[in-house]
């Protein structure tokens, strides 16, 4: 079965082998490409895009087509699966040129990326809602492999720059989300749902907020909580679980209201 030794092995191909990632798919395919190179294709099969039906949400009929980032089907043991999501994102810096990521040699493909000859990531923003999505991976592969036997295994692989995501410290008012911070030591929660926390537009009445403060609240995805998940904070063995540096630390000038963005760091979750 592909299992955490495997995915760690790829992890450390990627680093070696993939200068920066331009997208969510570019992650997803390079991985596959990783894992090929690492192990072949005579034991493995890799399906990107697996189609898969949800039967249940919250204990009600679903029916709903949930579509899964890489599906690894083990053919020497027992057609064991495993599931994988990729979650990439960004913090792409809106300064002077000077100080942004310097020049990769960038495939066309990814041209729109570049500005002035500079590799420039995406400015994704949106750390609430960022949060939430990754929460929503995770809560669907617990599903698939513990409630509806659609895998053996299962891998949750977050990539980002964006210091927000995992130091909670680095942050403003807007990372104000109730449950649903990704951030280390902040992923023991088991109920995850959304809160207000208003005091930074004055007195917000929860009956009646304006568009502005849904937006920051995250109240359009009010639908799909709570969710429940497991401890994510600490391994099996009790051991803590943190973000970890991933590559070279990028070289630009400074930092950005005191957030560091020059550093990719990596999460790998292995799904209880």
């Amino acid at each position: 079965m592909f299992g955490k030794t495997e995915v760690e092995e790829v992890m450390k191909w990627l680093e070696k082998n993939v200068p920066f990632y331009a997208s969510e798919a570019q992650l997803q395919m390079s991985f596959v490409a990783g894992a090929i190179e690492k192990y072949g294709t005579d034991r493995f099969i890799f399906i990107p895009e697996y189609s898969v039906v949800r039967k249940k949400f919250n204990d009600e009929e679903c029916g709903k087509r949930d579509e899964i980032d890489l599906v690894i089907v083990d053919t020497k043991d027992k057609n064991k699966k495993t599931f994988i999501e990729f979650k990439h994102k960004t913090f792409g810096y809106e300064g002077d040129v000077s100080k942004r990521i310097p020049q990769f040699a960038v495939p066309l493909q990814y041209k729109k990326t570049i500005i002035n000859g500079v590799f420039q990531p995406t400015n994704m923003g949106a750390v609430d809602l960022g949060s939430y999505d990754c929460w929503s991976d995770i809560e669907r592969l617990e599903y698939y492999k513990n409630k509806q036997d659609e895998c053996d295994n299962a891998f949750f692989i977050f990539i980002t720059n964006d210091e927000r995501y995992w130091n909670s410290e680095a942050t403003n008012r807007n990372h104000k989300y109730g449950g649903f911070s990704i951030a280390n030591g902040e992923r023991g929660k088991k109920s995850r749902k959304w809160v207000y926390n208003p005091p930074y537009t004055g007195n917000i009445d929860p009956n009646n907020p304006t568009n502005t403060e849904k937006n920051s609240l995250g109240l359009e995805r009010i639908e799909h909580t709570p969710l429940d998940t497991g401890d994510y904070d600490h391994d099996s063995e009790g051991q803590p679980i943190e973000f970890e540096n991933f590559g070279k630390k990028v070289n630009y000038v400074g930092k950005i209201n005191s957030i560091d963005f020059t550093q990719y760091m990596k999460l790998v979750l292995e799904i209880k």
